[in-house]
């Protein structure tokens, strides 16, 4: 926590200095160097699908996030947030299952967005649980990930917020416990996924192909 705190030039954003904010000034460096440094992920999420876990097409229907895809640091050094399908970094996430309905973009994109998902999830050092609409536990926050360092211990990030201190760590280390506790099995999560995935496939065969402007102009010829 010390190296990542000396990474901050001129303090925190702030009024806390166990809290960082991780668009403010200076923290891009350490929010990054923390996603990049731990060994181990786990994440909750009731807002989309998060970022190591998207295709290109599901990404693009969201507005950029500097901090959770490609951000450009010092230097023009370019500091790549590492996928959940590459490497050894050990990645847990629980999904809200309103996450899985939430179409944002076409529904084939987000049927492939799914199938990408059911996919990560069969990988021996990916566990992908969804939280039932009518699970006892609701979370109130739209994310919340612990970033698991070798010798640092676990960071807690929720909704754009670092915390360092043990109150903080034990506060969000329990949230998650909740949710994974109160998520479906990996097996009925994985049925759920490609459930909802083959109902956007079918959405999407029933949909009628998007001409563009060229087309249309040339019929009217």
């Amino acid at each position: 926590m010390q190296t990542l705190a000396r990474m901050l030039p001129g303090g925190v954003a702030s009024a806390s200095p166990s809290v960082f904010w991780d668009d403010g000034p200076g923290n891009a460096d350490r929010a990054a160097l923390l996603m990049t440094r731990a060994e181990a992920v786990q994440c909750f999420t009731s807002d989309r699908i998060p970022e190591p876990f998207q295709t290109e097409g599901y990404a693009a229907a969201w507005p950029v996030h500097r901090l959770l895809a490609t951000y450009s640091g010092p230097k023009g050094l370019e500091i790549l947030y590492p996928r959940a399908g590459v490497g050894t970094k050990r990645w847990t996430l629980v999904l809200d299952e309103a996450v899985l309905g939430r179409t944002r973009g076409r529904p084939a994109m987000m049927a492939e967005q799914l199938g990408h998902l059911l996919e990560l999830s069969r990988a021996p050092h990916v566990e992908v649980r969804v939280l039932r609409l009518d699970a006892e536990l609701a979370l109130p926050v739209a994310f919340l990930a612990g970033h698991r360092l070798a010798d640092q211990g676990t960071l807690w990030r929720q909704d754009g917020y670092t915390y360092t201190d043990a109150d903080a760590h034990e506060k969000r280390g329990l949230m998650f416990s909740q949710a994974l506790r109160h998520a479906v099995g990996v097996e009925e999560s994985r049925e759920l996924i490609a459930k909802v995935r083959e109902g956007m496939r079918l959405v999407a065969r029933a949909m009628k192909p998007v001409r563009c402007e060229r087309e249309v102009r040339a019929d009217r010829r």
